[in-house]
């Protein structure tokens, strides 16, 4: 017969294991699909996200604060900076990054496309309102700019005085896409409305 204070600690060790491989969101598996699903664009785009939000929090922008909101090494926070300079759309300060005028308007294009999904999820979906953000993180970096003006369209909001510069009604090239980036990035997932 085996002796319950060590089947209750095998099975303790074995709870715990599965609780880091398969803690939701935080756990190993969480981690590892995340990494997976992750293509140059998304780490772009939401690198850009980090840095407009920095902007309007007043906050410095640094390499270590860009990997701790990606999840992602600091020396892998630095090539995003690199290639996002290249692409002019931020300045390459290891101390401080910084956006370009055209990197901000293709952030903020981002944000918008983020904040009418959402909109569009919560009046017109079933969707619970747990899963919005979770949903409007991945369909941000696949809407094109027409197919964000036709969701808008399919919303209430009528803008929002702080996502101006991408224009309530017009729209803004970004360079953050296929052509720029490749074809890497394009198949992330959602649709259109």
């Amino acid at each position: 017969m085996v002796d319950p204070v060590t089947a209750l600690a095998v099975f303790s060790l074995l709870a715990v294991l599965a609780g880091v491989l398969a803690w939701p969101g935080r756990g190993i598996v969480a981690r590892v699909r995340r990494r997976f699903r992750s293509t140059e664009r998304v780490e772009l785009e939401d690198a850009l996200k980090h840095l407009v939000q920095c902007e309007r929090e007043g906050i410095a922008a640094s390499l270590e604060n860009l990997a701790g909101r990606l999840e992602v090494t600091r020396g892998h926070a630095a090539r995003l900076v690199s290639r996002l300079a290249a692409l002019g759309l931020a300045t390459a300060d290891s101390a401080s990054p910084g956006l370009t005028e055209h990197g901000r308007s293709t952030a903020l294009r981002v944000l918008r496309t983020h904040r009418l999904w959402e909109r569009w999820l919560a009046d017109r979906t079933g969707v619970g309102a747990a899963e919005w953000h979770a949903q409007a993180e991945r369909v941000e970096h696949v809407l094109s700019e027409a197919q964000t003006e036709e969701l808008k369209q399919h919303t209430r909001d009528q803008g929002d005085s702080n996502y101006r510069a991408v224009g309530a009604g017009g729209t803004t090239k970004s360079s953050v896409d296929a052509g720029a980036l490749g074809a890497r990035g394009q198949k992330q997932g959602g649709g259109t409305p």
